[in-house]
């Protein structure tokens, strides 16, 4: 048993139907296996999606990780000065 709903994707059957593409259900007894193709334009403008979102996304998480970064540096900073300042 592996649950009411269970995609090829691992996203929700309705997700997985926006998406296009091989869509498996799995119910109790049986298996229902629905394919509806891609065209060649939402194949495309998926690609076009994927590939800008992912380029977007590496750079949001860069920044973050710099942000970050940037946070621990001055905590670690202020630190060494109290320190230093406290330490007659």
């Amino acid at each position: 048993m592996l649950g009411p709903y269970r995609t090829g994707m691992g996203l929700s059957p309705k997700k997985s139907q926006f998406f296009g593409g091989a869509l498996l259900q799995f119910r109790e007894r049986e298996e229902v296996f629905a394919f509806r193709p891609l065209d060649n334009r939402q194949i495309s403008w998926l690609s076009f999606f994927f590939f800008t979102t992912g380029k977007y996304l590496r750079l949001f998480f860069y920044f973050k990780m710099l942000r970050k970064a940037k946070i621990f540096l001055n905590i670690g900073l202020s630190v060494a000065h109290f320190k230093k300042a406290t330490s007659v």
